[in-house]
């Protein structure tokens, strides 16, 4: 069992597609030349990119969901079923599950 991915099914879970939104953000912080270890002595320009940088990792983590709940809703109960013992998770609604994210 594996969090991050069914082993079955080779789809990605809601973890890993959340880490990759965090790895994109970091990859994109790090081409600015941001570290968030000195976010205390960013300025207000290096905190509205931050905002506009994090707006592009969530965009990608977006995508990538809607993407997942296609291939979700496209497999039988059974597959489902068995997507959701692999990564660990107690199966739920796919709406549900991935629905829409809040945002500020």
């Amino acid at each position: 069992m594996s969090k991050w991915i069914s082993e079955t099914l080779q789809l990605e879970s809601k973890s890993q597609l959340k880490e990759h939104r965090r790895h994109r953000l970091n990859a994109l912080l790090m081409h600015a030349d941001l570290n968030l270890l000195f976010y205390s002595f960013w300025s207000q320009a290096d905190k509205d990119l931050e905002t506009v940088l994090w707006k592009q990792a969530d965009a990608d983590y977006e995508s990538r969901k809607t993407t997942l709940k296609g291939q979700l809703k496209a497999i039988n109960a059974n597959d489902l079923k068995k997507y959701f013992q692999e990564i660990g998770i107690v199966e739920s609604n796919v709406d549900d599950w991935l629905g829409a994210s809040p945002h500020p």
